[in-house]
């Protein structure tokens, strides 16, 4: 989408950048992330082509250009940001299960040099979660991370996210990571999607814990609701075996959409405010 973004001021998140020799910004440099390349082209006459360009992985700001081919430039240096500690330098990998595993009741900070590793189940895509916030589930356990920005992070990437200092707490009973930095996220690589795992509503209900966050996929769902015949608010789902609610968001790309009766299978992730709740990714989650 070159032309689209051509002359804006954009930001390329966890990213390498490298040189066929020498280490300055002065001529051009290659930016390269999980997606692809692009070059970042310094004239010879700035203030800053003879400065080093960081070894590590970097956040860049920069303009969208073009010169035959396109190419992007930075304004000044403190347009490259290093990621502190977003690579996961010296950081100690654990489960998700583990830090799920600290939780006491309390509101208490992560002192340990930690860092979690696992795919995105949510789809910001759709709306349906806040834009600061995702689930991260790996072959352990999920959890919900919630940023100090709004994130960039598609359905299917791979994150390697650094937690130290950050709070592990509940909000309205569903247990989140609150107010990580956005700069401690790297992304891995995409399109490392999650396969829902098949329960029935009773097994959540009596397991809730234990899924909370993950992806899960529930067969031959009646769906109702007490007025109205939208997905905004809450749907009732009901397969026989208990009831679930299926909470929606009023902005949600598809909450005015009418929900079929009967549905062959949900998938959703389990998330809860006060009460367990199922959560959409999106409308084709639902397939009637």
């Amino acid at each position: 989408d070159f032309e689209k973004w051509e002359s804006r001021l954009i930001q390329i998140r966890s990213a390498k950048l490298s040189k066929s020799s020498g280490q300055s910004y002065d001529g051009n440099v290659t930016v390269t992330d999980a997606t692809g390349s692009v070059t970042l082209f310094t004239t010879s006459v700035a203030t800053f082509a003879n400065s080093a360009f960081p070894a590590d992985s970097v956040n860049i700001t920069a303009l969208v250009s073009q010169f035959n081919a396109p190419q992007i430039l930075i304004r000044n240096t403190t347009d490259v940001q290093p990621i502190q500690g977003g690579g996961g330098q010296g950081a100690t990998l654990v489960s998700i299960r583990e830090v799920r595993n600290l939780f006491s009741g309390t509101k208490s900070e992560i002192s340990s040099d930690w860092k979690i590793k696992g795919s995105v189940s949510s789809d910001r895509s759709g709306v349906n979660i806040v834009g600061q916030n995702l689930y991260i589930q790996d072959s352990t356990a999920a959890i919900l991370v919630r940023f100090n920005s709004n994130h960039l992070f598609d359905l299917g990437d791979e994150l390697e996210i650094v937690i130290k200092a950050s709070e592990l707490s509940e909000f309205n009973q569903l247990l989140q990571l609150n107010n990580v930095p956005l700069a401690n996220a790297k992304l891995i690589r995409k399109n490392v999607f999650v396969t829902p795992r098949e329960f029935t509503i009773k097994q959540i209900l009596d397991n809730g814990e234990d899924l909370e966050g993950q992806l899960v996929l529930i067969r031959n769902v009646d769906l109702s609701k007490s007025s109205g015949s939208t997905y905004s608010g809450t749907v009732i789902l009901n397969d026989g075996t208990g009831v679930l609610d299926l909470f929606t968001r009023s902005q949600a790309v598809f909450s005015s959409s009418s929900f079929p009766l009967k549905a062959s299978s949900i998938t959703g992730n389990i998330s809860q405010f006060n009460n367990r709740q199922l959560i959409l990714r999106n409308e084709s989650d639902v397939k009637p």
